[in-house]
């Protein structure tokens, strides 16, 4: 990481401590339930042994997804670049140079039983080489950083 000070820092620990804890507990009680089914005796039932074990490792693969969010997710804004980290292994610096542009991308998704719609927030950026790139971001936590960076890289 470039020796920058930071003014601006986006990362994935706000709000994160009771989506672990929710999440942990689901965990936890469907690992129970799927162990008990599994004991030897009277009244079990495999199949709803197995339907206990894979309602058990959803919540695991979703509570692995919010720590690696948490404890690894981060973008430093600064004055001549940005430090971009979604996990453990590719964190890099960005000058605002490398970057050629940036705009928001907003997915939708409809519920089908309540026609409810619900939005995904990306911040999409593409490199000089034309590598693309994107993050997914909540936009009532970090609307005022992703403005400003968007606005640096497309006005550099």
């Amino acid at each position: 990481m470039e020796n920058e000070n930071w003014e601006y820092k986006i990362t994935g620990q706000k709000g994160s401590l009771p989506r672990i804890i929710f999440i942990g507990i689901i965990a936890v009680f469907m690992a129970v339930l799927a162990i008990d089914q599994f004991k030897p005796a009277e009244n079990k039932s495999l199949p709803l042994a197995l339907i206990f074990t894979f309602m058990a490792i959803v919540p695991l693969c979703l509570l692995a997804y919010i720590v690696n969010r948490t404890f690894f997710f981060k973008i430093l804004i600064g004055k001549k670049g940005f430090y971009y980290q979604t996990n453990p292994f590719n964190g890099k610096y960005y000058s605002y140079l490398q970057v050629a542009n940036s705009h928001i991308k907003i997915e939708t998704s409809q519920s089908r039983q309540q026609g409810d719609n619900f939005q995904r927030y990306y911040l999409v950026f593409t490199l000089q080489d034309r590598t693309t790139k994107k993050f997914l971001y909540e936009p009532h936590i970090h609307e005022r950083e992703i403005e400003i960076l968007k606005d640096r890289i497309n006005t550099k």
